[in-house]
């Protein structure tokens, strides 16, 4: 991101383009295009606003141009941002969670998938389907209880009666391998949304990724 140069962010078309010195050696792996979604748009066009005029870089300031220094110097490999936004969490007096890059990350990208052909989004996060299976992907929430009052999978009795569904907390390998995930036995009604799925794209706090992969990992290759 420190890469990014408003000369990349197309507000017209919708998208931005990012460069990715961790992948170029791959063949297209140099860029990728995403799209500018709703919520970062926002964001993007607040920045613009308050930008110089003549500035290029979208992440501008002296610390992020001593960091593009360094790693021009001696390679991006030499920067770690996820130890500065650690820091900066500390400072605003909050708790960090576990890896947080890659978590925001995975809740990210889990979010897309339940809402756009994975085939799309891999290429917009700049992971493979394999990668995305094994290590971003999450069982959600929200896909629980739409499993549960799915008429077209089975009887879906509990959603015709209008009968107050109670959402169970789904087991994943984060829990299996004994770290803590927030459940609820708050009723889910049809039609309502759990407070405790994922929020909007690109807004995902409290979110742990599981080590291990998920279920569909081991069906891809089943015939049904």
């Amino acid at each position: 991101m420190l890469l990014l140069r408003w000369q990349d962010v197309d507000f017209a078309r919708g998208s931005m383009t990012f460069r990715s010195p961790k992948t170029e050696h791959h063949q297209g792996g140099d860029e990728r295009t995403i799209p500018l979604f709703p919520v970062l748009r926002r964001a993007l066009e607040e920045a613009r606003e308050a930008a110089a005029p003549d500035a290029v870089y979208v992440v501008a300031g002296k610390m992020a141009d001593k960091l593009r220094a360094t790693a021009e110097a001696k390679g991006w490999q030499s920067i770690s941002l996820g130890t500065l936004f650690v820091d900066r969490i500390y400072q605003a007096g909050l708790e960090p969670w576990p890896k947080p890059l890659h978590n925001m990350r995975a809740s990210c990208e889990t979010d897309l998938a339940q809402r756009y052909p994975l085939k799309d989004v891999v290429g917009w996060i700049g992971n493979t389907v394999g990668i995305a299976m094994r290590h971003y992907l999450m069982e959600t929430d929200e896909t629980f209880v739409r499993a549960v009052n799915d008429k077209m999978h089975g009887s879906g009795a509990g959603a015709e009666s209008g009968a107050t569904l109670v959402q169970n907390p789904v087991r994943t390998g984060l829990d299996r391998n004994g770290q803590d995930r927030t459940s609820s036995a708050e009723p889910v009604a049809r039609g309502r949304v759990s407070p405790l799925v994922s929020g909007p794209v690109l807004y995902c706090p409290d979110v742990q990724v599981a080590k291990v992969g998920l279920e569909p990992t081991r069906l891809l290759g089943a015939r049904f």
